[in-house]
């Protein structure tokens, strides 16, 4: 992997912020990629600063992958409104993706700016995930 300078690959990945992707209300995202096995999330920031927000936020993320897999029945997308965040997790052919949004937004909304937020992920799939490394 050394030789083929994946390390340098990993830590040339930018971080960013949740700002940069544009969509209104959305206050951060986890995105994973079923083909690369490889995952994208913005820096946290307000209001997950704190341990304890930070906490809170993967254990509401823990909880929305939980429904999704773990179901009696198998669901394909999750929506909560839970405290002070919408939750939203989607389980789609080729990746999954978990985020956040103000309460205040309707289901419709959010609905449509996840969809805004994976074309965006997409175009910018060189800029955050590793591709075609090559055999290790």
């Amino acid at each position: 992997m050394k030789d083929q300078g994946v390390f340098d690959k990993i830590e040339a990945i930018p971080e960013f912020l949740v700002e940069e992707v544009k969509i209104p209300h959305l206050r951060h995202f986890i995105y994973k990629s079923s083909s690369s096995q490889q995952m994208v999330a913005p820096a946290l920031r307000s209001p997950y600063l704190s341990d304890e927000d930070r906490r809170g936020l993967y254990a509401k993320y823990c909880h929305a992958y939980d429904k999704l897999h773990h179901s009696a029945h198998k669901l394909s997308h999750y929506y909560e409104i839970d405290g002070g965040d919408s939750v939203v997790g989607w389980v789609m052919e080729n990746a999954e993706i978990y985020c956040t949004f103000s309460p205040l937004v309707s289901r419709p909304v959010v609905f449509n700016n996840i969809d805004k937020l994976i074309k965006w992920i997409r175009k910018e799939e060189s800029r955050f995930f590793i591709l075609g490394t090559g055999q290790y």
